[in-house]
């Protein structure tokens, strides 16, 4: 069973988010946000939570690629 199908993806999202409440630097509780966004379809709160992780781990060339990416992603005509 996929994990954003039905309510497991609200239950998913409130964990996350949750977890990110307690722990606002935890790069893996950002990068899991990202990741299930972008899944899901919220490029927009996927933007958001990429460009926390960037502050936090300004080294990663790879995520700056990936900010990239998902503000082409955003300026794409539907």
């Amino acid at each position: 069973m996929a994990l954003h199908s039905g309510g497991r993806a609200d239950e998913a999202m409130k964990v996350l988010k949750e977890a990110l409440e307690r722990h606002p630097n935890d790069r893996d509780v950002l990068s899991a946000l990202v990741s299930f966004n972008r899944a899901t379809g919220d490029a927009k709160a996927a933007l958001g939570y990429a460009e926390r992780l960037a502050i936090i781990t300004p080294e990663d060339r790879n995520l700056g690629a990936l900010i990239g990416e998902i503000k082409r992603q955003l300026d794409k005509p539907n």
